[in-house]
C-alpha cells in the first residue's frame, strides 16, 4: 500500500484515520503539508506502516464481497418498506 497525505474533503474520512494509515493536512496550509510530507519523508518504518495499514482497511472495509453484501443489504431494506 501506498501512504496518503490528504485534506478532509468528500469520502476522504471513510478511508484514512490520521495517524494510523495516512495524515490529513489543513486545506490552503503548504506549510501543514510540508510538515507531514517531511515526517514521511524521513520515517521509512512510519510510511512502511501507513502502506500496510490502508491496503488493509481497503481490502477488509471495501472487498468485492463486503460491497456486494452491502447493496444486497440494502436493496432487502429498501424492498421491505
Amino acid at each position: 500500500g501506498t501512504p496518503v497525505i490528504a485534506t478532509r474533503v468528500g469520502f476522504v474520512n471513510d478511508y484514512i484515520k490520521d495517524g494510523e494509515n495516512g495524515l490529513f493536512f489543513k486545506k490552503s496550509d503548504p506549510f501543514d503539508l510540508s510538515k507531514k510530507l517531511k515526517i514521511l519523508i524521513e520515517d521509512s518504518k512510519l510510511r512502511e506502516q501507513f502502506g500496510q495499514r490502508g491496503r488493509h482497511a481497503i481490502l477488509e472495509e471495501f472487498s468485492w464481497d463486503i460491497t456486494a453484501k452491502r447493496i444486497g443489504e440494502a436493496i432487502e431494506k429498501v424492498s421491505n418498506k
